[in-house]
């Protein structure tokens, strides 16, 4: 979608100076669900969260071609209360929202960078090229965090704190690649890992961390331990 604007002048003209466009895109979300794990107040279950998650990538490329990947996410809302079974708790605020993304063969990474969120988001997150463990590389890669092979990237909201009951919008994540792979490499990457941490107050026990740490699931049964899925692809290039 491109818009035309005037510093000045009431009515765009193509021909006045005073007047530029600017391209905009939009990117439709689709839903990225993730399972995991957690315990409140000494009682594990089983939870899922549903991502809106908007990207855009080249669906072809030629070896030497540069491929652009942005990832989006859609503005969600922040629970002030979280439940397990029984025991309600109030939250008292959201941190970390760290997201992983790996690097699919065939492709080099050439920059990564973070673009946009809100007036908490905007500033202070972090991401961070992974090769190797490290301060900003922590994620997960074994056991259902497996489809998370180095090299990765990571992105989180660093040490931004985000109180309960707000509207939470992160950063889009913006990915320079090269295609190395031959002719009919397949690069296909997605959500690998997602990570909040939750700051609740427990009745009776008091403030509780609670650890969202998951990995792309299916369906929605709290009964089981959420079935390990392949990530849902945000990129799928073919090198042709």
């Amino acid at each position: 979608m491109t818009i035309g604007y005037c510093r000045t002048e009431s009515v765009y003209s193509p021909a006045s100076s005073d007047c530029a466009t600017v391209r905009v895109s939009v990117l439709a979300p689709q839903q990225v669900t993730m399972g995991a794990r957690v315990s409140v107040a000494g009682i594990t279950q089983n939870q899922y969260q549903v991502l809106n998650i908007g990207s855009r990538a080249a669906t072809v490329a030629k070896p030497g071609d540069i491929v652009g990947l942005q990832v989006a996410a859609a503005s969600s809302q922040i629970p002030n209360e979280q439940k397990a079974q029984d025991v309600t708790a109030t939250v008292r605020n959201v941190r970390t929202f760290m997201s992983v993304i790996p690097i699919p063969a065939g492709f080099e990474l050439i920059d990564a960078k973070i673009v946009g969120g809100d007036e908490r988001t905007s500033t202070g997150s972090v991401v961070a090229v992974c090769t190797q463990d490290g301060p900003d590389c922590t994620a997960r890669l074994t056991g259902n965090w497996n489809q998370t092979k180095f090299p990765y990237v990571q992105a989180s909201i660093g040490s931004t704190v985000v109180p309960g009951g707000t509207t939470i919008t992160l950063p889009a994540l913006d990915l320079t690649l090269r295609a190395t792979g031959a002719a009919g490499t397949r690069g296909t990457t997605g959500l690998s890992q997602f990570r909040n941490v939750v700051i609740v107050d427990v009745p009776v026990v008091g403030s509780t961390t609670i650890t969202f740490d998951s990995w792309p699931s299916s369906g929605s049964n709290t009964g089981v331990t959420p079935p390990v899925a392949p990530m849902t692809p945000l990129m799928d290039t073919v090198i042709n």
